[in-house]
């Protein structure tokens, strides 16, 4: 048999606000699956708290049902975090840290000639602000 909770007892057993697990009791209300709605009561009464399962929350949120599990969870993490898993992730980070540093000098590059392109074109509306000197046409050199 299910034990059910009442959302502010969720609350407190998951450390998720009241909020939080109503919003999750509703959305198992509004399943199709009767099995998943099942997992949470509604009362008749309407002064009376909704109640959601027990294992449900636990599940949902990740909390260990006892000490045992937590130490169970850690020998199951250990086991398969092998020597050839670890030389592996190892590699891994040494690769991407290698290339870090190769984009790292490409950024570096590319804003030391970005920064010289806004020089040259601060450079070019300096000259294009200047007044161009109008040449005298040839009639107005020869009769002044």
């Amino acid at each position: 048999m299910k034990t059910f909770l009442t959302l502010k007892e969720a609350s407190s057993l998951s450390g998720k606000s009241t909020m939080t697990i109503r919003r999750y009791a509703l959305k198992l209300l509004n399943s199709k699956n009767e099995k998943i709605r099942a997992n949470v009561i509604v009362p008749i009464d309407k002064c009376k708290p909704y109640k959601i399962a027990k294992d449900k929350v636990m599940l949902k949120f990740g909390i260990a049902k006892d000490k045992e599990d937590i130490t169970k969870d850690k020998d199951r993490y250990n086991k398969t975090l092998t020597t050839p898993m670890i030389d592996l992730m190892n590699k891994t980070i040494t690769t991407l840290t290698g290339q870090l540093e190769v984009k790292d000098k490409q950024i570096k590059s590319l804003n030391r000639r970005l920064m010289e392109s806004n020089v040259l074109m601060k450079q070019s509306q300096l000259l294009l602000e200047r007044p161009i000197e109008q040449k005298k046409t040839f009639l107005k050199r020869i009769f002044g």
